[in-house]
């Protein structure tokens, strides 16, 4: 930290109006006033009732607790928006915390809104992940029975699964020296979503090897996409947004990592457990249906992808 450069502000206001004459010579990206207080008023509304509807559905159904979690972050969303309506009733631009990120948050650009897609399944594929290895492993290769998670065939897998993902952690470390020339021949859309359906393939990879050693070989897979997840969004990203925007847009960006957190938490247990008794036995257990969850989330990000248009070099 002591030994990096800090850019005095001219040479920071430098940079920034050297970046706005590049876009503004390339066509710029597309961006779009601050909605008024009317956007904010009914999509606050409609937001706010139809959270409001599903807390009283979860209620009356006797539905997971956890879902309160989802529904009611609903609610609280459609409230900011009309809290913000009465901040922005007067000046669209008002300046204040609030209504900068929800200003920013309606006015994305295209290819950060699609990208936002492609880094939800992608973030929801690796909490399934970190979540449900553990049991995943000791079912597939441990010889669990699913129940006690304090026998020694459920610690052994834990142990197993550090050596995983430290498997994982290496493939990612060493595909990151290559990722940046690869990308330059084959272009960074394809290359990321081929990563994810490598990453897709190893979660289904924890259906094919029962042995210990062998479910090192799906993590090959998945350090791929872990290292491209890491690095090539943000690549396209970067290149596709005015630096004066760079710190606002790369904070809302990363509302898309917590968001599947929390769905993942709040909505993936009570989806399994709906399972519990037909598919999972089928696929060998609740845990090992999770991880095709996982396989399809990161489908599903590879499959964005495709929508996402990189007009500049990454």
């Amino acid at each position: 930290v002591f030994s990096t450069k800090e850019y005095s502000p001219d040479e920071l206001e430098a940079f920034g109006k050297d970046e706005d004459n590049i876009f503004e010579q390339e066509g710029g990206i597309e961006t779009s006033a601050r909605p008024e207080a009317g956007f904010f008023v009914r999509w606050g509304a409609i937001i706010t009732l139809l959270g409001a509807a599903l807390v009283y559905a979860v209620y009356t159904f006797e539905g997971d607790q956890q879902f309160y979690i989802i529904t009611g972050g609903t609610v609280f969303l459609g409230l900011l928006f009309l809290l913000n309506a009465l901040f922005v009733r007067d000046d669209a631009n008002a300046r204040n915390f609030l209504s900068d990120v929800l200003g920013d948050l309606t006015t994305m650009p295209s290819v950060m809104k699609r990208l936002a897609v492609v880094q939800f399944f992608s973030w929801f594929g690796l909490f399934i992940m970190w979540i449900y290895t553990t049991a995943a492993v000791a079912l597939q290769a441990f010889g669990w029975d699913g129940g006690d998670t304090s026998t020694k065939a459920f610690q052994d897998a834990g142990d197993w699964v550090g050596v995983m993902f430290a498997v994982q952690n290496g493939v990612a470390a060493i595909y990151a020296f290559f990722i940046a020339s690869i990308a330059r021949k084959v272009g960074t859309r394809s290359l990321h979503a081929f990563n994810l359906l490598a990453g897709a393939v190893g979660f289904v990879g924890y259906h094919l090897f029962g042995s210990q050693y062998g479910l090192l070989i799906p993590m090959i897979g998945l350090g791929m996409a872990w290292g491209s997840i890491l690095a090539l969004p943000y690549a396209i990203l970067a290149d596709a947004l005015p630096v004066r925007k760079m710190g606002i847009y790369m904070g809302i960006f990363n509302f898309f990592i917590v968001l599947p957190q929390i769905l993942v938490g709040g909505t993936m247990g009570p989806i399994l457990r709906t399972f519990e008794n037909n598919l999972a036995p089928v696929v060998g257990g609740v845990p090992l249906l999770a991880v095709l969850f996982g396989a399809a989330s990161f489908c599903l990000a590879a499959f964005a992808m495709s929508f996402v248009k990189v007009d500049r070099a990454s």
